[in-house]
């Protein structure tokens, strides 16, 4: 669909805009702007591909507190795109994220603790805090939290086993009306 700005992009559910907008909306402060026009940099939607563009944009937007460039800063660091790999960094950024209420960190921070990772470190596990946090982001819809909610019952990790419990979960999973899972 062409705007006139340029094609069209829906990114991070904003309204669908052209780059050249999301450019304009990013450079007046709108900390969301910021994270999608990071997204089509770190992608090359509508633009040339650029990691360390997309990274400055997610942390400009993480320092207006925004949890989604938070987030999106956190995975940065941790994978070196864009800038330094910083385990330490990564897991702090998505700690913060997942406090903010942000579910795809609250996946993530689960992750880290089920895994043993912390401020960079492997060996510190919490499969109470992984359990938590999965079900935190699930109970936000998130479909990744859902699957590891899912799993965490069915293997009893950081929780009681429970499959009547973990089959609720799983139907959160099927599309209205088509019967395909998620799984």
């Amino acid at each position: 669909m062409e705007h006139e700005h340029g094609e069209e992009y829906t990114v991070y559910g904003l309204s669908p805009v052209g780059t050249a907008e999301l450019s304009e909306m990013a450079q007046a402060g709108d900390a969301e702007a910021m994270v999608a026009l990071g997204y089509c940099y770190e992608n090359g939607i509508g633009v040339e591909k650029d990691a360390s563009r997309a990274f400055s944009l997610y942390e400009a937007s993480a320092e207006k507190g925004c949890a989604n460039g938070i987030y999106n800063k956190g995975i940065c660091i941790g994978f070196g795109i864009g800038t330094e790999k910083n385990p330490a960094g990564y897991f702090d950024n998505i700690k913060r994220a997942a406090e903010m209420g942000f579910a795809p960190a609250q996946n993530d921070l689960g992750w880290c603790y089920e895994c043993g990772i912390e401020h960079g470190c492997i060996g510190f596990r919490d499969l109470n805090l992984a359990f938590t946090f999965y079900l935190a982001s699930a109970s936000q819809g998130h479909r990744t939290g859902i699957v590891n909610v899912v799993r965490c019952l069915r293997e009893g990790i950081g929780t009681e086993k429970d499959e009547g419990e973990a089959e609720k979960w799983e139907s959160e999973l099927f599309h209205e009306g088509d019967g395909e899972c998620g799984l």
